[in-house]
């Protein structure tokens, strides 16, 4: 069984991880979707390129990579 992702994605934002999303909860500004880790590396970049239109909620281990990426990234380009 594969490990799925539950994350948060503003309105109208990242058509991309949508079209994987087995299931969608709706608020006001945010759809909170889930969707299978078919390969971790692809959804680490593409949440990573929405910057703060997408938040992952679970699993943890992802959200502690993008975390670090995030850290990464504001070391390297200020």
């Amino acid at each position: 069984m594969r490990e799925i992702a539950r994350i948060r994605i503003r309105k109208n934002r990242g058509h991309q991880l949508r079209s994987y999303a087995t299931a969608v909860k709706s608020d006001e500004e945010w759809d909170e979707v889930s969707l299978p880790i078919f390969d971790a590396n692809w959804l680490l970049r593409t949440i990573l390129w929405h910057r703060d239109d997408v938040v992952v909620l679970e699993p943890s281990s992802l959200r502690k990579q993008i975390v670090q990426s995030l850290k990464e990234l504001l070391v390297l380009h200020g």
